[in-house]
Parts: C-alpha cells; sequence; structure tokens
C-alpha cells in the first residue's frame, strides 16, 4: 500500500494546477475509496485513474476537494478517519448507502460544511456536539438511520440551518428548549422517533413551512393553537400525536401558502369547521384529513 499511495501522488502532482488537490485530499479519496469498498461502487470512473480532478462526483476548486456526490453508491462499511481532514468540503451527499458506525466529532473540523447528507444510511449512536461548531450549515439530513439518544441541544448554535430532516430514527426524550432559538428553521421532519413531551417549543419557530411530527410518543396535548400564528405555514402534519379536545376558533386563510393540514389518528373531538373559515371564497384549495 506504501508504493501505491507514492505512485499515486507522483501521478497527480505532474498535471497542471488546475487539477491538482493538496496530498491530504488525495490520500482521504483513496482512503474513502479503499474502506468503503470501492471496488463495487455503482460508479467510479476514474476513480485512483488519473487526476483527481477527473474522478466522478468529485468536485475540486482552489486545490481542495470541495463537493462529493456519492449518493445511492453502493458504499459500505465506516467512513475512515481520513474522511474528516476533507476541511475543504462545502457540500457531500452520502444518501442511501451502507455506512456504518458512528459519526465522529471530528466532523466539527470540516467548517466549510453547508450541509450534511447521510439519509438513508445505517449510522447509529448520538450525532456529535462538535457539529455546532459548522456555522455555515443549513441542512441536516439524517432521515432513516439508526440514531438514538435525546436530541440534540446544540442546534440553536446553527444560525444558517432552515432545514431538519431526522425521520424514522430512534430519537427519544422531549424537543430541547433550546430549540425555541431556531429561527431561521423552515423544514422540520421528525415522525417515526420515540419523541416525547408537547410541540409548545416549535410555536418559537416563526418561517416554519412544512412540519411533520407523526408517530412518536407525544405526551396527551391539545391542538397546537401556535399554528395560526405562523405566517409562512405551508404543511402541517401531526398524525397519531395524542391531540386532544376540540380544535379552538381559527381561521388559516389569512395564511397565503397554508394548504394542506393532516390531524389522523388523534382524540380530537370537534371544531374542524374553524380551521379554513369560509373555503368558498378563499379560491384556495385545502387538504384536511382528521
Amino acid at each position: 500500500m506504501k508504493n501505491f499511495y507514492f505512485v499515486f501522488i507522483a501521478f497527480i502532482t505532474g498535471f497542471n494546477a488546475s487539477a491538482q488537490v493538496i496530498e491530504s485530499d488525495s490520500l482521504a479519496l483513496v482512503d474513502l475509496y479503499n474502506k468503503l469498498d470501492g471496488l463495487n461502487w455503482n460508479r467510479s470512473t476514474n476513480w485512483l485513474n488519473g487526476p483527481v480532478g477527473t474522478w466522478q462526483d468529485v468536485v475540486i476548486n482552489n486545490s481542495r476537494v470541495i463537493r462529493l456526490n456519492l449518493n445511492a453508491n453502493n458504499l459500505s462499511g465506516e467512513l475512515p478517519d481520513a474522511f474528516y481532514k476533507l476541511t475543504g468540503l462545502v457540500s457531500f451527499s452520502f444518501l442511501n448507502n451502507n455506512i456504518t458506525g458512528v459519526l465522529k466529532e471530528d466532523i466539527g473540523n470540516m467548517t466549510e460544511l453547508t450541509g450534511l447528507g447521510f439519509q438513508g444510511c445505517e449510522l447509529s449512536g448520538s450525532l456529535p456536539e462538535s457539529i455546532s461548531n459548522l456555522k455555515k450549515l443549513s441542512s441536516l439530513h439524517f432521515a432513516s438511520n439508526n440514531l438514538s439518544g435525546p436530541l440534540p441541544d446544540f442546534l440553536d448554535q446553527l444560525p444558517s440551518l432552515s432545514v431538519i430532516f431526522l425521520q424514522n430514527n430512534r430519537f427519544s426524550g422531549p424537543i430541547p428548549d433550546s430549540w425555541k432559538n431556531c429561527k431561521s428553521l423552515s423544514t422540520l421532519i421528525l415522525s417515526g422517533n420515540e419523541i416525547t413531551g408537547t410541540l409548545d417549543n416549535f410555536a418559537y419557530m416563526p418561517r416554519l413551512r412544512s412540519f411533520t411530527s407523526s408517530g412518536n410518543d407525544w405526551d396527551p396535548q391539545p391542538f397546537p393553537q401556535w399554528i395560526d400564528t405562523m405566517a409562512e405555514l405551508f404543511l402541517f402534519t401531526c398524525i397519531d400525536c395524542n391531540l386532544v379536545g376540540e380544535i379552538p376558533p381559527m381561521d388559516l386563510t389569512d395564511q397565503d401558502d397554508f394548504n394542506t393540514i393532516t390531524l389522523t389518528n388523534n382524540h380530537l373531538t370537534s371544531g374542524v369547521q374553524y380551521l379554513f373559515g369560509p373555503q368558498s371564497t378563499s379560491g384556495r384549495i385545502f387538504s384536511l384529513n382528521v
């Protein structure tokens, strides 16, 4: 293997500057390929053969690897330590692969990242607190993994975070109070976990557009009247959320974009007629399922 690395490095440095990457980035990609069963990837054109800038799904800028898109590529195994040395990465997406193990605290060194894309993998454990160092992060895609433990209590430290997909994991416990300060969130999907408590902390997210929290272990609670104050809300899905009692008087027709609300499998007794007021004069179509 030492001979291989030597030959590989010598090879890439023989190309012009536009095709070069720093040595640590090139070695990190080689290690990623070897540790994640690169021989069986669905797409790997030019990997380990030719300048790194020609490797399929790799984007280089100023001698750094800045993008990796390896979605649905049959990656298999644990992320190698070298992966976390790709500190020039702006975005990567490993959706729908067989990546196992835990995400290491070293992820916090990748401070240029704007998104984390691990949806549909097999990651376990909890999300490392060092993610709070990624101040440019705008999206978290961790749906359909084996993540567990409390929901991360540091998301309020990510000022640009707008999209969170955490559905179909095993997160448990209540919504952290710190989430009240997640003022930039627009999409929040939490379905299919073991979350307890109430929906109250979501009332402090003024930019929320799409919200789904179905299939958790919510405490019995009244209908969340705070949705009447969400000016940008488009979709509200709360299936099997242990909502009880009457829906209080409110008229959502004043919220220009709101058109879908799903409340299936709750314990609401009456008040559905309050939600959208005189629909015949609104000229809009609503999907209402209770």
